[in-house]
């Protein structure tokens, strides 16, 4: 895999190079993936605060509905555009923005601005993503 590339969205795993690991499982969390750690030393450094993150409090339902509110925006979304999702009393959901970036590597790339909140707890992530060429999209580092 490109070491300028990690977190296909919607995989179960992630690899990532060893400089950008905590960074990038910051934005897995922030956008509803699930991040497991590389096993090499230097990164094994305590990751219980993704447990405190929103989205890691979502049900499979919700995680299911923000992966596909963000894939949405990624795929169809005008540059601007603003999509959300909230439970019936919302008190957990999201609201994200989508924008072009630079391409890279002569691939079309988003930046996109998540907002999640799950009862009182709220974050803001943004982050690049690229599309590969079989049309899924990957965190850019």
């Amino acid at each position: 895999m490109d070491p300028k590339f990690c977190c296909e969205l919607g995989a179960d795993r992630r690899r990532m190079s060893k400089g950008r690991t905590a960074i990038n499982a910051i934005l897995a969390a922030a956008i509803g993936l699930v991040f497991v750690p590389p096993s090499f030393a230097g990164t094994a450094g305590n990751t219980r605060f993704f447990a405190d993150m929103p989205a890691a409090r979502f049900s499979a339902d919700q995680k299911k509905q923000h992966r596909a509110m963000l894939l949405d925006l990624l795929n169809n979304g005008h540059d601007g555009e603003q999509k959300g999702w909230a439970s019936d009393d919302q008190r957990v959901g999201a609201e994200a923005n989508v924008r072009e970036a630079e391409s890279r590597k002569g691939l079309r790339c988003r930046e996109i601005e998540v907002r999640t909140w799950h009862i009182s707890q709220k974050a803001t992530n943004s982050f690049v993503a690229c599309q590969i060429k079989d049309g899924s999209w990957k965190l850019a580092d």
